[in-house]
């Protein structure tokens, strides 16, 4: 059985950042009013080799959006260093 989807992901607000799972800020969200971050497109193969054993392959490659790349890692805005 083969599956085929895609994420999205967005940025609600042109002011939002993105967040690691501690919630620290990894990406500001004071450099770039866009709001695609990227898509995750995937494919999903399953196949049953016994009654309790099968294989699972999935195969998926983010895809950068507009926000990723006008907002580089590392790279803090003056307004948090003098604010």
């Amino acid at each position: 059985m083969m599956t085929v989807g895609s994420a999205f992901f967005w940025r609600e607000s042109t002011r939002d950042a993105i967040y690691s799972i501690n919630v620290a800020p990894l990406r500001t969200g004071q450099l770039s009013r866009a709001r695609f971050v990227g898509a995750l497109p995937s494919a999903r193969l399953d196949w049953p080799i016994q009654r309790h054993w099968s294989y699972t392959l999935i195969v998926s490659r983010f895809q950068t959006g507009q926000f990723l790349k006008e907002t580089p890692p590392g790279k803090i805005p003056t307004i948090l260093l003098h604010g």
